[in-house]
Order: C-alpha cells, then sequence, then structure tokens
C-alpha cells in the first residue's frame, strides 16, 4: 500500500485550526480504470505533485 495524497501541514491560525492541504505523491491509484468504471472519469494531473 502506498501514499497516494499526503495532508501537507502549511501552518497554525491564531486560534489554533491547522492550515494545510492534500498534495499527491506522483503515485497513480491501482483503482483509476475501476473509478472510470464507476463513472468518476479522474483527469491523470491529480496524480502530479505541486511543487
Amino acid at each position: 500500500m502506498q501514499e497516494v495524497f499526503r495532508y501537507e501541514r502549511l501552518g497554525i491560525e491564531p486560534n489554533g485550526k491547522i492550515i494545510g492541504r492534500f498534495n499527491a505523491t506522483g503515485v497513480r491509484s491501482h483503482y483509476s480504470d475501476r473509478f472510470r468504471q464507476w463513472g468518476f472519469d479522474l483527469p491523470a494531473s491529480i496524480y502530479e505533485p505541486i511543487i
């Protein structure tokens, strides 16, 4: 099992809330073909990490 997305912590708000985003790791999900069969045609770009 590999991470497809990782939560990237960017900081903390004054009230203690964590600020962050999910970032792709570059690993393509083995379920991408199944997602397409189930009606979820995800673009390949979602698996590309944000720099």
